[in-house]
């Protein structure tokens, strides 16, 4: 328990040390090394992590969570392939939803289009988190006459907040699914006559996969990329949903779901907070400074030796890395020595954590995405500040959320495919600072004016494709 409080505060050193303490005691504590496993990927270590999390389902193969927990860790694991990480998720159909379909809810039909569609969104996230950031204006535009929306929220009354009351006004009911049973959550949507139920959290903390799986609980089960940009794995689940370009070409095999492309981005909503945009720092410093606000989970040695290499091409330059995980001084220092192997010095390097941002944000040039698992909501956050960022495009949906975001603001100029691609792309922004201001400046009306920014046609595209889905059966992927 100490080590679980730890680990909630980045004292991810002392969190170590007292699993290790706790795994002398009972070599065999599931728990233990569980919270072991995560603590190594948020070391950077992913191997480990991944043998610790095996090391555990080994002895609890039955655990839902444990397993979950395992897929989600595997999209930052930098030397697996797309179809190592897609066996795994295999494995977690096999062991937590297949064996189950025999029981599964029967249904006598498709849903019909001659009456109103019921939709039902599940989420542990309707509060203030980034998931809500970008399904709320879709909860906001939704076609009321077509489509009757419900809420399922694994959300205590406790961690309910002014986010919450917000979506709660566009909706038509409200069920809290926390400490309720698999079964008991099945039976309530079956009762409440969902159509489609959308899930939003994949393998996320707090997801109710294992009552899909067991029970699929609406004729329609549907998955919306916007909490976990990849597939639940689960035979349950009929239809994942994502912007066209989070798809490889020829990838279909890569999910358990049957495709379907918007031809919209997400909508993301921005925080009227962030304040105005600012000048390019580097007018005032005479010197490039890039940055990345995402969680050390997100970093690896492949990434370090990239961005090392882009900041001695780039000369006086200095990177900026900021987030939780830099409350712990044992993964700052991890992140220095993995720099310095590669040739850069500590004073080059600015590793923090402040909250809020905005003010880290206005000293960054040029933000640079993270891979295999590109950072999410602080991409759209940088852009929405001026900054453009670098992506590496990537084989798996987890690394392509950078190039959709930058393809739904016509910026693929951006976007690389390669490592050295990166790397010139990012010199090339470096070297032309009158580009660079004039960016800064630019690119917030760029969004404004974007498929980024249409809530409705996001929305309508969405509610397009949920319609799709009452009119064709289900063919394997």
């Amino acid at each position: 328990d100490l080590a679980i409080m730890q680990h909630k505060r980045y004292q991810l050193a002392e969190a170590r040390k007292n699993i290790m303490m706790a795994l002398e005691i009972n070599p065999n504590s599931v728990r233990s090394i569980t919270s072991l496993a995560i603590t190594m990927g948020d070391f950077s270590e992913h191997q480990e992590s991944l043998d610790y999390f095996k090391k555990a389902l080994s002895l609890r193969p039955d655990k839902a969570k444990l397993f979950g927990n395992l897929c989600f860790g595997l999209n930052y694991h930098p030397n697996l392939t797309p179809e190592e990480v897609f066996a795994h998720y295999q494995q977690f159909d096999e062991q937590f939803c297949l064996p189950y379909k025999e029981s599964w809810f029967k249904f006598d039909s498709l849903p019909s289009l001659e009456r109103q569609i019921r939709v039902g969104y599940l989420s542990p996230d309707f509060q203030n988190h980034t998931v809500a950031r970008f399904m709320q204006p879709v909860l906001e535009k939704h076609d009321r006459e077509r489509f009757s929306i419900h809420a399922y929220a694994e959300l205590a009354l406790k961690d309910e907040d002014e986010v919450t009351a917000l979506i709660k006004q566009n909706l038509d009911s409200w069920t809290s699914t926390y400490g309720v049973s698999d079964e008991d959550l099945a039976n309530k949507i079956r009762e409440d006559g969902i159509d489609i139920l959308v899930d939003l959290a994949g393998h996320t903390d707090g997801n109710r996969l294992p009552m899909i799986g067991r029970y699929k609980p609406a004729p329609v089960v549907a998955s919306y990329c916007v909490g976990f940009a990849y597939t639940t794995g689960l035979s349950a689940v009929d239809y994942f949903l994502a912007p066209k370009s989070l798809f490889v070409p020829g990838g279909d095999h890569l999910f358990s779901e049957q495709l379907l492309g918007l031809d919209t981005s997400v909508v993301y909503q921005p925080i009227t907070a962030m304040g105005d945009v600012n000048e390019a720092p580097v007018i005032e410093r005479g010197y490039i400074t890039f940055g990345s606000l995402t969680r050390s989970i997100r970093i690896n040695r492949k990434t370090v030796s990239v961005w090392s290499e882009l900041l001695k091409r780039v000369d006086r330059s200095r990177l900026v890395l900021n987030s939780k995980s830099y409350l712990s001084d044992l993964v700052k220092s991890n992140i220095i020595s993995m720099f310095e192997e590669e040739g850069v010095s500590e004073e080059r390097l600015e590793l923090g954590y402040d909250s809020p941002p905005w003010d880290v944000y206005r000293g960054i040039d040029i933000g640079l995405d993270c891979f295999p698992h590109n950072s999410g909501t602080t991409l759209a956050e940088s852009l929405y500040l001026g900054i453009p960022f670098i992506t590496l495009r990537g084989t798996l949906p987890v690394g392509r959320i950078g190039s959709m975001l930058l393809n739904a603001i016509n910026r693929d100029e951006w976007i690389a495919e390669t490592p050295e691609e990166y790397i010139d792309k990012a010199v090339a922004l470096a070297t032309d600072i009158n580009l660079l201001s004039s960016v800064r400046q630019s690119l917030r009306s760029e969004i404004q004016v974007s498929p980024a920014n249409d809530a409705a046609n996001v929305t309508r595209e969405l509610e397009k494709a949920y319609l799709a889905m009452c009119t064709k059966e289900r063919t394997d992927s």
